[in-house]
């Protein structure tokens, strides 16, 4: 864990930056709560998005995952399970916000990442690129599709009603 995190520590520096980041997908919120302990002194920005949403983008990229009633329900629950956890761990090195939000009103969100990080000057036309975009290996990182993209997977009413099941009182 920790040479990772030397790795991005020394990239981030011999690029000549003080802060750096990294992007983590957290599936469970378990493989998370360790981490702000393993890491005392650092901040961190939670970032989630609208549950039908998540898993329409899940189902597109993992259908397997998607097989039973029982399946769409675990899903649910955990999505709420993860939102929980964050919004516990809310404080002033861990900022939550949602991702909707966030994109519809930026700045208000940029200024809090500003003084949550210790920075000023964010370049505000970074909210115009896709955030998941890899200059490295996305063809055109301005925002259209390309061999990696998934649409999202539809998702039917019952499938809904199975995801809310655990979630309604989070998701509200």
């Amino acid at each position: 864990f920790y040479g990772i995190v030397r790795l991005y520590r020394s990239d981030a520096e011999s690029l000549g930056f003080d802060r750096w980041g990294l992007k983590h997908q957290i599936r469970d919120q378990r493989s998370f709560e360790t981490v702000p302990e393993l890491l005392p002194r650092a901040r961190f920005i939670f970032i989630y998005r609208e549950l039908l949403a998540v898993a329409r983008s899940a189902k597109a990229r993992s259908p397997g995952d998607f097989k039973s009633g029982a399946d769409y329900r675990r899903f649910g629950d955990n999505w709420a399970r993860n939102i929980r956890t964050a919004k516990a761990l809310e404080s002033r090195r861990f900022l939550v916000m949602r991702y909707e939000d966030f994109v519809a009103e930026p700045e208000p969100f940029l200024e809090r990442i500003e003084a949550l990080a210790g920075v000023t000057g964010i370049d505000r036309s970074i909210m115009d690129r896709r955030i998941n975009a890899n200059p490295l290996t996305d063809r055109d990182v301005r925002g259209s599709e390309n061999e990696t993209y998934r649409k999202p997977a539809e998702i039917t009413d019952k499938q809904t009603e199975l995801l809310m099941a655990d979630a309604q009182e989070t998701y509200e």
